[in-house]
């Protein structure tokens, strides 16, 4: 199961079904939407760059990554995340790594120290993490009202008959957005 809700997305849905993800989404991208998460871009970057001295030498790779988890972490999942959604981030990017290795690819057997072995603990601690954090927002959801994240909007997004993303849909659009 887990492996599964880590391929849900649009690319993996067609016809009516792709439809209807796709207008349940469409408002976390809304154009206004994204010009207020600019405003949380900004502030991210100028922290990270208030950290810099003249003459120090840097690691711009790792600020760049950190910047970049700390913005995704914070569109995605909100203030409230911070390290633990930075820490499945980094795990995003372990497991799209592990997820594209030509040995893991070729070699598909489930047996400790393999590379598809890493694979299935990594979608199995991204599942369980995800789901956390989907089970955290949606009681903060229900506490303070709709945050202004993405997932706050993935657990508002009704269709017209009043239906949602069910649980795994919304760990599966979380996982790849």
């Amino acid at each position: 199961k887990p492996i599964l809700r880590m391929m849900t997305g649009l690319f993996q849905v067609n016809g009516d079904e792709h439809r209807r993800h796709r207008r349940l989404l469409m408002p976390a991208f809304h154009k206004s939407r994204i010009d207020g998460y600019q405003i949380e871009m900004a502030r991210i970057t100028e922290e990270t760059l208030a950290r810099y001295r003249v003459g120090e030498t840097r690691d711009v790779h790792a600020d760049m990554t950190e910047l970049t988890l700390r913005v995704a972490t914070k569109t995605l999942f909100g203030e409230e995340e911070g390290d633990r959604g930075i820490a499945l981030a980094r795990m995003m990017q372990e497991w799209l790594l592990t997820m594209f290795n030509p040995v893991m690819m070729l070699l598909r057997f489930d047996v400790p120290g393999t590379p598809y072995r890493r694979f299935l603990d990594l979608t199995h601690a991204i599942d369980r993490e995800t789901e956390a954090i989907v089970r955290a927002k949606r009681e903060a959801v229900q506490r303070n009202g709709e945050g202004d994240d993405m997932l706050s909007m993935l657990l508002a997004a009704r269709d017209e008959d009043g239906s949602g993303f069910d649980e795994d849909d919304l760990i599966g659009h979380t996982g790849v957005i």
